[in-house]
């Protein structure tokens, strides 16, 4: 009977230690869940929208090959790669203290940026970019419905990610002086008619550029 007992003993204490830990992986998934806003395939958003507190926003559309704002007008293609490297690289760098999060949230709140990505119809991440940490080497971030805000950043890159989502469509438009291929231009004219001598044409050639007076 006492060997019985024993047995049934350890085969409780073992299915509560067994308990246990499937219980803190669960914790751990959705700690984990709660602060991962990197996105894997960046290749499948198709939309992002950037909204801030001025209140200033702007839609960024995936156009086959490029992207466009909401308005029509191609993106500089510098800042639409900053923003889908942030999105893919962006990970945790440490939690926000107790004592700290309050202020945190109140900033985020009053000063902070709403992101929406999408892919297709798919709303696949919707995040809050607040300012940045105390040693300007992290940025506070929260996902939409998230339990905590947390400081964010880019292994390997020294700074602050919250300029990195800027709102401002202007600063997105790509700055285009003739909007045609370069490979069109056959020649370009040159008329000063203050001082016609500074007049010129210059003429594109097979093997390079002919100027003429």
């Amino acid at each position: 009977m006492a060997k019985f007992v024993g047995v049934a003993v350890a085969l409780l204490m073992l299915l509560w230690i067994v308990w246990n830990l499937f219980n803190k992986k669960d914790d751990l998934e959705r700690l984990k869940k709660d602060y991962t806003i990197h996105i894997e395939d960046t290749a499948s958003i198709t939309r992002i929208i950037i909204s801030d507190k001025t209140p200033q926003s702007v839609t960024l559309v995936r156009d086959g090959n490029v992207w466009r704002t909401g308005s029509g007008e191609l993106t500089r293609k510098d800042a639409i790669e900053t923003l889908l490297e942030t999105l893919y690289r962006v990970r945790l760098k440490n939690f926000v203290p107790e004592s700290a999060r309050d202020n945190v949230l109140k900033r985020m709140a009053s000063a902070g940026k709403e992101v929406k990505v999408y892919a297709g119809n798919k709303l696949i991440r919707h995040f809050y970019v607040g300012t940045e940490t105390m040693d300007e080497m992290g940025t506070y971030m929260m996902l939409k419905n998230g339990k905590n805000p947390y400081a964010m950043f880019i292994p390997g890159f020294n700074g602050f990610l919250s300029t990195r989502f800027f709102a401002n469509e202007a600063l997105w438009i790509k700055k285009i002086i003739w909007g045609f291929d370069n490979l069109e231009i056959s020649k370009v004219k040159y008329v000063n008619y203050d001082q016609p001598q500074e007049s010129f044409e210059l003429v594109v050639k097979e093997d390079g550029f002919l100027l003429t007076d």
